[in-house]
């Protein structure tokens, strides 16, 4: 092995009788420091961000994947039957776990936005969506008529679908009919939601007075909703048996079919807070499984 020789000026600083001063760096060893030079670290180069998905071309946004929806037969005949629109959230209705529903009656125009209004319940509560189809206009469905139509629906929901908890959600004139035969137990369910309601405010007082089963109402239409949400409110105010189970939301700024035919912007926006509405009394009314847990199970 060769001897390490070490130049003059390395010898000089390792001999015991120099000092490096504490000044210089120990790699300072050819008679002074070096020139500082200042030293930074290069900006990494990130990698571009992707270019957003539009959630239309988004797979995961797609209707089909999550909704079945098909028109059925209900009920025997004997105190209603019918055709009605039954859409439901898909990987619930492949598992055979469905346990809730939401039953719409409408007896107005507009049949195609109710069946896509149904189409959206049924996604965001995730659950069972059914719009019994009414046709011929308020005026043919009295208060029986539609009681025996409604009860049919729901034993349909009951014996097919395996609904435990119900929510009715009447639209415009339907509104005010479904809570009027709550109020009188020709009906029962175990949340009401009155979508622009329509109809003789003194009715609509006289009905929410002895509601027995917590009530979302959702007003609008200018001076006749904020009429149809003032005589609610006071009606509700009065009822003993609810105690603070209620909501009335006045859209009284948007037109009166603002959910089912928004008119412009404005209109949709409302819309939406309108739908979030419904799935949110829903979702605090009509909860999962609902024998399941009175049995403890």
């Amino acid at each position: 092995m060769r001897p390490l020789v070490l130049p003059a000026t390395a010898a000089i600083l390792l001999s015991s009788s120099t000092t490096v001063p504490r000044s210089w760096p120990l790699y300072a060893c050819d008679g002074g420091p070096p020139p500082t030079q200042k030293r930074s670290a290069a900006r990494p180069s990130l990698p571009s961000p992707p270019e957003p998905l539009n959630a239309a071309d988004d797979p995961i946004y797609k209707e089909e994947l999550w909704l079945q929806s098909e028109m059925v037969r209900y009920g025997d005949g004997a105190l209603g039957a019918g055709i009605g629109h039954c859409a439901s959230y898909r990987p619930f209705t492949l598992a055979g776990n469905h346990s809730r529903a939401v039953l719409i009656l409408s007896t107005g125009a507009h049949e195609e936005s109710v069946l896509s209004f149904a189409n959206r319940i049924a996604v965001s509560c995730e659950c069972v969506a059914f719009v019994p189809l009414l046709r011929g206009g308020c005026e043919r469905w009295s208060h029986e008529r539609l009681a025996h139509e409604v009860w049919a629906a729901v034993s349909y929901l009951n014996g097919a679908c395996g609904a435990e908890s119900l929510a009715i959600l009447g639209i415009g004139a339907a509104a005010q009919q479904s809570t009027a035969l709550l109020a009188t137990g020709a009906l029962g369910a175990h949340a009401a939601i009155a979508l622009c309601p329509t109809g003789d405010p003194v009715d609509a007082h006289r009905a929410a007075r002895e509601l027995p089963v917590p009530l979302l109402a959702v007003c609008a239409g200018g001076a006749a909703g904020r009429a149809q949400a003032a005589a609610l409110s006071a009606g509700l105010a009065l009822n003993s048996q609810l105690g603070s189970d209620f909501y009335v939301a006045d859209f009284g700024e948007n037109t009166a079919d603002f959910v089912l035919d928004p008119r412009d912007e404005a209109d949709a926006g409302a819309a939406e807070r309108a739908l979030a509405l419904v799935q949110s009394w829903v979702d605090q009314c009509c909860p999962e499984r609902l024998l399941r847990q009175s049995r403890g199970g």
